[in-house]
């Protein structure tokens, strides 16, 4: 995966070096030698913390302190990607919001160029490798590798949270959020949940997390209301014909995983797939407006084919150039890196794991959140959803559906908002939730829009309204 390089591979990463170490932090974990990285004013950790002590289940994490003067003070997130099974350290981290991105010089040598939209701009991030078996993360037990669900996942998310405050106890009392895109529409609520269920159970001597709230990009929240969406949105974007998605309406089961997911007892149902396949193959579907590369006929799969049957429903796709050769694999895969950022040695890092991917729970990736979302509006928790509108995966007219279906009350109705004197997107607000699209941004917004993306973080944490375009 690697990040639109057209600026910014000239550009030479020259901040300088705080020489402040942060106080209580957990120096084992301090990354001080990442190869291509010049000085920075932001200090890095990375390492392992176990979930489990009887399987020996161990995430890995790497963490940044805000890159702000006041970062102390700064909210603290965790950023969680989907798949299930795609890593938030290559996706997220190196892709999207962090504060480098991994890519390739006119020579071709991986190189680190400088994200100056990244959300450390506004608050110190955790990328969690979740659950065990994504990325670096891993378990002594093979049993654990066998089936993986929202609810273990959530279970052990909370393990690593409270872990990781006792070795950062200077980030205690510090407000928390919840941040994800795509099936973190799962990971995130169902983690929210156990935080508030958490906080709910514990004694007024026992650590309480500061949680406020989250924000899920492009979500996977309710199977059927996600299938009726993209299905809808592919015949409203002219990717379909009518002919097909009449026979996708017709013949499949919405409640399944997915209508691209081929379902073996339904022929017409099929039948209307595969065409939709065909007209969806040589698109990029996380964005469908993103050039793509020219393979040669029969090597389309190198690209973006949407044939969910051989990788699972949202496992395939990153924020990358499908034309431009993966820097993010031989980067986290050097022993100079692995060793930089405590890894173990003997992983190979993947950007997703077919593992995971494979034996999650299909229960569980068919289960809607909606009911998740009503219970934690109840707690006071702060709701975001945006969708850029240009990712035909997760569209804007499945979260749309979402928000219908759970009948909050809206308070400030539908408005083009404001970035830079253009409409950034468009945004209703109601009492328990705020929506908002990003205008000509993919299934990945901190990657397709950086600066819309990182203007909208900094209005979440703030609990404000994105500024009315007039």
């Amino acid at each position: 995966m690697i990040q639109k390089w057209a600026a910014a591979a000239a550009i030479v990463f020259v901040m300088q070096l705080r020489s402040v170490v942060v106080e209580g932090a957990y120096s084992p974990h301090l990354v001080k030698d990442l190869p291509g990285l010049p000085p920075v004013k932001f200090k890095q950790y990375a390492g392992y913390v176990t979930v489990n002590k009887t399987n020996e289940r161990n995430q890995f994490y790497w963490f940044f302190t805000a890159d702000h003067k006041h970062a102390a003070s700064l909210p603290l997130a965790i950023w969680l990607n989907g798949g299930p099974g795609c890593s938030s350290i290559g996706n997220g981290l190196l892709g999207e919001l962090g504060p480098f991105y991994v890519d390739r010089d006119k020579d071709m040598s991986v190189v680190l160029t400088p994200n100056h939209h990244s959300w450390i701009k506004a608050a110190n991030i955790i990328f969690l490798e979740s659950p065990v078996g994504v990325g670096f993360s891993y378990s002594d037990t093979i049993s654990d590798y066998s089936i993986f669900t929202d609810s273990r996942t959530a279970e052990d998310n909370l393990q690593f949270l409270l872990a990781w405050l006792e070795l950062f106890p200077e980030y205690k009392s510090n407000d928390f959020y919840l941040l994800g895109e795509s099936y973190a529409g799962h990971y995130v609520p169902t983690f929210a949940r156990e935080i508030v269920h958490y906080n709910e159970k514990v004694g007024p001597n026992d650590l309480h997390i500061n949680f406020k709230g989250f924000a899920v990009g492009n979500p996977w929240t309710d199977a059927y209301l996600n299938n009726l969406g993209a299905t809808e949105w592919w015949r409203s974007h002219s990717i379909i014909s009518e002919a097909t998605y009449d026979g996708i309406m017709k013949n499949c089961n919405f409640s399944d995983d997915s209508p691209v997911m081929y379902n073996d007892t339904n022929s017409l149902c099929d039948a209307a797939l595969v065409v939709a396949n065909k007209d969806l193959a040589y698109i990029n579907p996380y964005s469908i407006y993103e050039a793509t590369c020219n393979y040669p006929s029969g090597n389309v799969s190198q690209a973006h084919e949407f044939k969910r049957k051989e990788v699972g429903f949202l496992r395939a796709g990153s924020a990358s150039d499908p034309c431009t050769p993966d820097a993010v694999g031989p980067y986290l895969n050097s022993f100079q890196v692995k060793e930089a950022i405590h890894a173990r040695i003997d992983i190979k890092w993947a950007s997703c794991s077919a593992v995971v991917n494979a034996n999650y729970s299909g229960a569980d990736v068919q289960a809607s959140m909606l009911p998740l979302f009503t219970e934690l509006s109840q707690k006071n928790v702060k709701m975001w959803i945006y969708s850029g509108d240009t990712d035909s995966v997760c569209p804007t007219t499945t979260a749309e559906l979402t928000i219908k279906a759970l009948n909050f009350t809206v308070e400030i109705p539908w408005y083009p908002w404001n970035h830079s004197s253009q409409v950034g997107g468009y945004s209703e607000v109601y009492k328990e939730l705020t929506y908002t699209t990003v205008r000509d941004a993919g299934h990945f917004v901190p990657y397709s829009q950086p600066g819309r993306a990182l203007s909208l973080f900094k209005h979440f944490l703030a609990g404000k309204p994105l500024p009315a375009f007039h």
